[in-house]
């Protein structure tokens, strides 16, 4: 999942930015903090995710239930 996250956020980190700078007509200081925000909070629900993950017996449960969100 983490691989895929990755890939996801990589990819459309760029575009999402040109769409903001572009379309939305922000400023590039607010897209960064936006984009870091987005970094960090992601790094943040790393640790508890991973603790469900690791402790709950129905994995693939909950892979399927993060993958519908």
């Amino acid at each position: 999942m983490n691989f895929f996250l990755a890939d996801v956020r990589d990819g459309l980190g760029p575009y999402l930015a040109v769409y903001l700078l572009t379309e939305q007509h922000w400023d590039e200081a607010r897209i960064g903090l936006v984009m870091s925000i987005a970094t960090i909070a992601g790094i943040v629900a790393q640790t508890p995710a991973g603790a469900l993950v690791d402790a709950t017996r129905a994995k693939r449960l909950v892979m399927a239930a993060a993958a519908s969100w």
